[in-house]
């Protein structure tokens, strides 16, 4: 979700004039002509909402795991980048 949200919400839909699905198109289609009656957001997406709304925790957790995901990934990157070099 965090990678892609907007391809893992929509997927590869399509509205009517070519453009791809976004939750603008949803939340204007409520209150205007504007279709988008083509533009359902997946079950993944679902899931995943009702997850971190009914579970304020996990949302927490996420966030938290997500940079430091980003935080050892980028210590591991120039260990092993100076590793390399010292080996060569």
């Amino acid at each position: 979700m965090s990678i892609a949200p907007m391809y893992v919400t929509f997927g590869d839909q399509k509205q009517d004039n070519g453009d791809f699905c976004d939750l603008k198109a949803i939340h204007l289609s409520r209150w205007t002509k504007y279709d988008s009656d083509k533009c359902n957001i997946t079950m993944i997406a679902q899931l995943y909402t009702k997850i971190l709304l009914s579970v304020p925790l996990f949302s927490l957790i996420y966030y938290l795991l997500s940079w430091a995901f980003v935080a050892l990934f980028i210590i591991f990157l120039i260990y092993h980048s100076n590793k390399k070099a010292y080996q060569s």
